[in-house]
């Protein structure tokens, strides 16, 4: 799920984060984020790029969107649909 969001995204300097957030929280929780998650998202998705960059990852630009796509699939709203 986060490489197919990194892919539909394009090159990191011209993606546009908020819309993909959207759309990564749309598949998987199948409603909006409410402007709280989508703050702590975006707060989430700078940190990863952070640790990518000084990481020995750094050319892989879809591991922030892994990472918070599994950090979405864990969320006990995944798994408690009604």
């Amino acid at each position: 799920l986060g490489t197919r969001i990194a892919a539909q995204c394009g090159p990191p300097a011209a993606m546009d984060v908020r819309g993909a957030i959207r759309g990564l929280f749309q598949a998987a929780l199948l409603r909006e984020p409410t402007r709280e998650e989508l703050g702590r998202l975006l707060e989430f998705h700078s940190r990863r790029g952070e640790l990518q960059r000084e990481s020995a990852d750094a050319a892989n630009p879809a591991l922030p969107w892994i990472a918070m796509a599994r950090a979405l699939l864990n969320l006990e709203e995944f798994f408690t649909r009604e």
